[in-house]
């Protein structure tokens, strides 16, 4: 299966501006599938243990975005941009059709 897009957030940005970067993308997205690389995380001490020797990618980070991701105000942008979520197994299913 190939993909129309990917996006994601180049570091620094996520760091400055967190969900501003990823609102954005989102308001500027094309027609077509869409897949964005996130990596969701609670920032708890099993995350803080597992990533720290990598401050930049660290729990912080995947703590905003599961914020960001799972709120309100993401779905309400969704909903907004006429954004439809998909799984991996509708697209497989449109594939074989």
């Amino acid at each position: 299966m190939v993909l129309d897009h990917t996006v994601t957030s180049p570091l620094p940005s996520r760091q400055k501006s967190g969900p501003n970067s990823t609102k954005t993308a989102l308001k500027n997205l094309q027609p077509g599938v869409t897949e964005f690389v996130i990596h969701l995380a609670f920032a708890d001490d099993e995350m803080k243990a597992a990533t720290r020797e990598r401050d930049t990618w660290g729990a912080a980070w995947r703590q905003r975005d599961f914020d960001f991701f799972t709120s309100q105000e993401f779905r309400h942008l969704l909903q907004e941009q006429n954004i439809k979520l998909v799984t991996w197994r509708e697209l497989a299913r449109a594939a074989r059709q």
